[in-house]
């Protein structure tokens, strides 16, 4: 069986080792969004826990309030753009008890 490159253009003195591509291949969406990092992300986070904890530290007080999310802060509000985005069309989305929208 032929496993394919996932990335061609990282041939070169600085490509990745291949075990990082063919984990990187295999893993498909579940891998971390840093480059040379293997290891696997939670569905909803596009980070695996290592990076998180790096990046919101590396924030400090300007990280967003939601504990998995890597962005920093929109202003003076506790969460970044896109969650301050989610919460404002979840406050807004009229649903029925049953889970339904009430169109």
């Amino acid at each position: 069986m032929s496993v394919p490159d996932p990335a061609p253009a990282s041939r070169g003195p600085a490509a990745r080792p291949w075990w990082v591509l063919l984990s990187r291949w295999m893993n498909g969406v579940r891998v971390c969004a840093v480059p040379d990092c293997i290891e696997l992300t939670d569905p909803d986070l596009s980070h695996c826990h290592t990076h998180v904890r790096e990046l919101r530290a590396a924030l400090g007080e300007r990280r967003c309030a939601d504990p998995g999310c890597v962005l920093p802060r929109d202003g003076d509000d506790p969460l970044c753009h896109d969650h301050r985005d989610a919460e404002l069309i979840s406050g807004y989305r009229p649903e029925t008890p049953a889970g339904r929208w009430n169109v």
